[in-house]
């Protein structure tokens, strides 16, 4: 499920925005759980870091959007925050927030469609997924956020992970069953990469974080076709 807020004074704007949130999770048949805020003094009022996405309006009473993100940074540096505003120039200042991006009002479905594809691609299509790993001496919570890649060898199988590797055994096709296709994708019968942590393709093998894991040729093909769904609009 994701969690977003809505901080905007103008009713009209936020019922549009809560209307995309509910046309958008129906499309994508995702969950989601929104909360609906008219000024940033009541939205930063007890704040605890549980949302995905942050819809931020930026000329609000009290104060602005600019003056409330720079609080919400403070008190939580990751979650994604979207600025919504009537005037385009607001933009380069939302870099200080480490804003996802803009949406300009009167806001069009198509660019607050684009706008949560990429928002999803690039950082909460993992959210809330994890692996349950059987160990020797009990079990292990993998997120998929931190699993690197996989590496297959008979019934050993290697998680790398950011935080290190983990030894387990298991089965391989239960296994490759439970990632999820859009965020994981084989370069060799021996190994299952996570696609966010790819860095590069170079020949006959593939970076991934600061690893380097080989590509066989039978699998070359549909490999890099993945990387580039995955990637979609961001190679040139």
């Amino acid at each position: 499920m994701f969690r977003i807020a809505i901080i905007e004074d103008e009713a009209e704007y936020s019922k549009t925005l809560s209307e995309y949130v509910a046309r958008y999770a129906a499309e994508q048949r995702i969950s989601y759980d929104i909360a609906f805020f008219s000024d940033g003094v009541s939205f930063l009022n007890g704040y605890q870091p549980n949302y995905d996405i942050i819809f931020m309006d930026i000329q609000m009473p009290y104060i602005n959007g600019f003056e409330a993100s720079q609080r919400l940074r403070e008190l939580d540096p990751k979650v994604r925050l979207v600025f919504v505003t009537s005037h385009t120039q607001f933009a380069p200042s939302g870099y200080e927030v480490e804003a996802s991006g803009f949406l300009v009002k009167p806001v069009s479905y198509l660019s607050f469609f684009t706008l949560m594809n990429r928002l999803i691609r690039t950082g909460l299509r993992d959210k809330g997924c994890e692996l349950v790993v059987r160990l020797r001496d009990g079990v292990r919570v993998i997120p998929y956020a931190e699993l690197m890649y996989i590496e297959i060898s008979g019934h050993s199988i290697k998680y790398v992970t950011e935080k290190g590797p983990i030894e387990a055994s298991g089965s391989f096709s239960k296994l490759e069953a439970k990632l999820p296709e859009d965020s994981f994708a084989r370069p060799s019968n021996s190994f299952i990469v996570h696609l966010k942590f790819v860095k590069g393709v170079v020949g006959n093998t593939v970076q991934v974080g600061t690893e380097t894991v080989p590509i066989s040729r039978a699998r070359k093909k549909e490999f890099m076709i993945n990387v580039m769904r995955y990637f979609g609009d961001r190679l040139s």
